[in-house]
């Protein structure tokens, strides 16, 4: 992946506050731990599975060669921390989960090698050599935690289990509870034996998961001789009744519940909790050397020849590579010149987004404008054409209005010659000029009154 132009200046500035920027070597990538992994979970499953010889063959000498280096590789780790004292140290290295357990495992396979090649504790040493493969099986999570979509799910199984703890210890008191009560009713002339204990939580528990054990709910008599009185079997029948309503249902759909809870909490911050471990991850890898286990082994080899070497030179030069967690002065002073010089460079871009904003604003002002404009002479043009309707519609009234006063002067003129050449009466006349009155419009006209009658009757 390529680096910025920050990551560039913080990588060079880390090279100087470690001391030099001569050869230094690049840290393991995951893919090449990954790989290494699982070849070593290849090989230790096929030495669990198959039969395990008094001679050693090469598969199981890989893995012991695997464990071992990476067991140096871990005390590497703690005498390079960055505390000064060894407790520190110790303190530090172990206050991370996966290292306890790392520790434990590593120490009780290489404890378990001299177990098997001694025929009387054979089978002690190849089953704990068995309980190590389970672990590192597991140990996978911490690979998968730096993906993004199974990152977070690692998380969660993680909260899950620590909440499940205080679950376990309310339920082993019922559990407990009622596996004295079934104990003692069903067996009461039992002799002190460590074994009563297995024998209250053995089938309590297995009847969390549905085994009931049906035959055993009403026994015909108390205990496994002969010649023994009958059980008071409703009183176990009762308590197993309550057992399986508190503990099934109660205790475990409250567990889910919880569970339901840290799901949508750690899911809603899914991508923070993918980086946070993709942080850590940069810190653990540039502490390491470049070679993956078993052959590591050469790159502490290297190291050490170097040491050897600048302690024959007297060179009391850093070599760590690592990121550290304590800073002398000159140091400190690159990191505070850096810091500067990032917070000089997030004022220019703030500055350079300021303006390129100002100049976005008067952009849009500019468009906001145009728009308006071009509404505008939307607004102006639908103005003309209604001026040009209106104009058009007062041209056409007028023309009407020529054309009745043209009728008009000719109904006169008829009038006139019809008078003239029929000699009609002034009663007819009358209504030929209420028919005129009538045809022109006027409101004065007021008919007689049977023709009004007719009017009002229609």
């Amino acid at each position: 992946m390529p680096q910025t132009e920050e990551e560039h200046l913080w990588s060079s500035r880390a090279r100087r506050t470690n001391g030099s920027d001569e050869d230094d070597e690049d840290p393991t990538t995951v893919d090449e731990c990954a790989l290494a992994y699982v070849v070593f979970l290849t090989l230790y499953t096929y030495v669990v599975l198959v039969k395990m010889y008094p001679t050693p063959r090469w598969e199981e000498v890989y893995v012991t060669a695997f464990l071992l280096t990476v067991g140096i590789e871990k005390v590497r780790e703690i005498l390079a921390s960055e505390p000064v004292t060894l407790s520190m140290k110790l303190g530090h290295w172990f206050g991370r989960l996966w290292n306890i357990c790392d520790a434990i495992f590593i120490v009780t396979y290489l404890l378990a090698q001299p177990l098997r090649f001694q025929p009387s504790t054979f089978r002690w040493g190849r089953s704990i050599i068995c309980c190590n493969n389970m672990y590192w099986h597991i140990r996978l999570f911490e690979i998968f935690s730096v993906e993004k979509y199974l990152g977070p799910m690692v998380t969660m199984v993680g909260k899950m289990l620590v909440k499940m703890l205080h679950f376990i210890i309310l339920l082993v008191i019922i559990l407990f509870s009622f596996g004295v009560l079934r104990q003692s009713i069903r067996f009461p002339n039992s002799e002190p034996s460590w074994y009563l204990l297995r024998h209250v939580f053995y089938q309590p528990y297995f009847m969390l998961y549905g085994e009931v054990y049906a035959p055993e709910i009403e026994p015909e008599q108390c205990g496994d001789g002969p010649g023994l009185e009958a059980c008071e079997f409703w009183i176990t029948v009762v308590a197993m009744a309550g057992y399986l309503l508190v503990a099934n249902i109660l205790m475990l759909n409250l567990m889910i519940a919880v569970f339901n809870n840290i799901f949508a909490g750690v899911n809603a911050v899914a991508h923070e909790v993918w980086m946070f471990q993709r942080y850590r991850l940069v810190m653990e890898y540039e502490l390491r050397p470049v070679c993956p286990p078993p052959f590591i082994v050469f790159s502490h080899l290297y190291m050490l020849l170097k040491l050897c070497l600048n302690q024959c030179r007297r060179d009391s030069a850093s070599y760590d590579r690592g990121l550290k967690l304590f800073l002398d002065e000159e140091a400190l002073e690159n990191v505070h010149d850096f810091e500067e010089e990032c917070l000089e460079e997030y004022f220019r871009q703030k500055e350079h987004e300021s303006q390129h904003k100002t100049e976005r604003l008067v952009q849009q002002t500019w468009e906001r404008q145009e728009l308006a404009y071009q509404r505008l002479e939307d607004v102006l043009l639908r103005e003309r054409v209604q001026v040009e309707a209106t104009r058009l519609v007062d041209y056409r009234l007028k023309r009407l209005e020529e054309m009745f006063g043209g009728v008009e002067r000719l109904a006169r003129h008829t009038h006139l010659m019809l008078r003239q050449h029929t000699g009609l009466g002034g009663s007819e006349m009358e209504g030929l000029d209420r028919l005129r009155q009538v045809s022109s419009g006027s409101d004065d006209y007021q008919p007689p009154g049977r023709c009004r009658w007719r009017l009002h009757s229609r």
